[in-house]
């Protein structure tokens, strides 16, 4: 049903299954479109006097999903959304109010009435607005979404999707930003390729003082594993990004991995102190589909079985902000948080890695001589080239038959570092 191309929407008013192509020339006179009308603004006309609702709306998502090309309406667990744009030029996931659900109609469709003066145009009724609205999702001619990302990324099988849009063998709605320039990415990368991609990412971590080899390596994982997250079948745990004091790199480290993943700005947020706060920021998080989640400069112990429970969790359910509707949204996220000397409290320990970083100095703040002077904005001009990179990576282990990695189980994550 998705993607078919379908005739005008039927408004004879007789009930018609909503797949089913119409017959030409079976629409009488008042359905035909103005002749007036250029190619490109001719659309189904939806008589709405006299008719029953059920035929009204069936023919609005007629022309709501004929009008749907290239997708942007989806439905996302169970709920129709849509996929919007702020200014900025950045885009998310939103659920579809009535308000926006009818001006989507009324751009897909004429809707008219009959008045003694003959027909006239109309508005989208509300009550089919609504209707629509409360249908099952089963019964909603749209795409199913999963999430929303900023960058190429791995799928299940280790192809690449990079074509921006909607990916329909992934259900993710990839929107890369305009400046983006993507090199090609190796199918089968050599060993050559797969080094030259590890030694580019060692680079862009050259400046930052890690304690061990262990938090190095741990950053190489991190920075992965944004353009993997949607092919690793469990969840990811936790990335602690910690220091001994303020000024040694934490919350620029973390921003590197959210410029490259989202060729943007890192969205931080504060770890909220109560419960409740906690249940409705990763609701609305997640609601969103964001692909990535920073919590900056901890101060406190770090504990939150809500937390806890999302980062193991394949989907999260809770009650929609301000509605006493609930809603399920599949978590697809990487977890970020950074401070000083972290303490992790409540089941956070085992759901967490660590990410250590020591300059052995009074001031780390003071320190000079860095590789590259402004990082984030290297990693800005060369963003393309270090997502290949990623890729090239990702691709190198498929070609290599994808190797088991000689590393301990880690409980509740055991694909994510086999991966």
């Amino acid at each position: 049903m998705h993607g078919e191309a379908q005739s005008p929407a039927n408004i004879s008013g007789r009930e018609q299954p909503l797949s089913a192509p119409q017959v030409p020339g079976s629409l009488d006179k008042r359905s035909q479109p103005p002749q007036t009308r250029g190619a490109l603004e001719c659309l189904p006309e939806i008589l709405i006097t006299d008719r029953p609702m059920r035929n009204v709306s069936r023919d609005s998502l007629v022309a709501l999903r004929d009008a749907n090309q290239p997708p942007t309406l989806f439905v996302r667990s169970g709920w129709l959304v849509h996929v919007t744009t702020d200014e900025g030029g950045r885009e998310r996931i939103e659920i579809t109010q009535p308000a926006h659900l009818r001006g989507r109609m009324d751009r897909a469709g004429d809707y008219t009435k009959e008045t003694k003066n003959g027909l006239k145009h109309a508005t989208p009724p509300m009550s089919v607005v609504q209707d629509i609205l409360s249908l099952d999702a089963a019964d909603l001619p749209f795409p199913a979404l999963e999430a929303h990302v900023e960058a190429p990324f791995l799928r299940c099988d280790g192809s690449i999707a990079s074509t921006p849009g909607y990916d329909s063998e992934s259900k993710v709605f990839y929107s890369p930003a305009e400046t983006l320039v993507l090199p090609d990415i190796p199918n089968a990368p050599n060993q050559a390729e797969a080094q030259s991609a590890v030694n580019l990412l060692l680079d862009v971590l050259s400046d930052f003082p890690f304690e061990d080899d262990a938090s190095l390596a741990n950053s190489l994982g991190l920075l992965l594993t944004p353009c993997i997250r949607l092919s690793i079948q469990g969840q990811v745990p936790l990335a602690l990004i910690d220091a001994p004091q303020a000024g040694t790199g934490k919350s620029l480290l973390a921003s590197l991995v959210a410029e490259i993943a989202t060729g943007g700005a890192a969205a931080m947020m504060n770890a909220p102190h109560e419960e409740e706060e906690w249940r409705k920021a990763i609701t609305a998080t997640l609601m969103d589909g964001n692909n990535i989640v920073i919590y900056d400069n901890l101060q406190s112990v770090l504990q939150s079985p809500r937390l806890a429970l999302a980062l193991t969790a394949p989907s999260w359910k809770d009650r929609i902000l301000g509605s006493s509707q609930t809603i399920t949204v599949p978590q697809r996220c990487t977890w970020v948080a950074t401070g000083n000397n972290i303490r992790l409290g409540c089941d956070l320990p085992r759901r967490c890695y660590w990410i250590r970083l020591n300059s052995q100095m009074s001031r780390p703040w003071t320190r000079t001589g860095f590789r590259h002077a402004d990082l984030i904005g290297w990693v800005r001009e060369h963003r393309g080239k270090l997502l290949v990179a990623l890729l090239t990576i990702a691709r190198a282990w498929f070609a290599a038959g994808q190797p088991a990695a000689p590393v301990p189980a880690f409980g509740s994550f055991e694909n994510w570092p086999g991966s």
